[in-house]
C-alpha cells in the first residue's frame, strides 16, 4: 500500500466520521424537538384540565406551590390559572 493509498483511505475515514458525527447531532436534535413537542402537548392537556375541573385544577396548584418556580414561571402560571392563585399563598 502506497502513500497515495493511505491518504485516501484517511480521507474517506475523516468523511466518514463527518457523516457519523452529522447524522449523531440530528438524531439528537429530532429526540429533543419530539421531548419538547411532547412537554407542550401535555402542558396544554394538563391547563385544559384544569379549566374544566375544578378538583383537578387544585390539585394542579398545589403540585405547582411545591415546585420551586422562577418569578417569570409563577407569573406565567398565575396567567395560564387565572386569578386567585399566588404562589406564596
Amino acid at each position: 500500500m502506497g502513500l497515495r493509498d493511505v491518504t485516501a483511505l484517511s480521507q474517506r475515514l475523516a468523511r466518514a466520521e463527518a457523516e457519523v458525527a452529522r447524522l449523531t447531532t440530528a438524531e439528537r436534535e429530532a429526540r429533543r424537538k419530539m421531548q419538547t413537542r411532547s412537554k407542550i402537548v401535555v402542558g396544554a392537556a394538563v391547563l385544559a384540565a384544569a379549566r374544566r375541573d375544578p378538583a383537578f385544577r387544585v390539585a394542579l396548584v398545589a403540585v405547582l406551590r411545591g415546585a420551586e418556580l422562577s418569578v417569570r414561571d409563577t407569573a406565567d402560571v398565575a396567567s395560564e390559572l387565572g386569578e386567585g392563585w399566588h404562589h406564596d399563598a
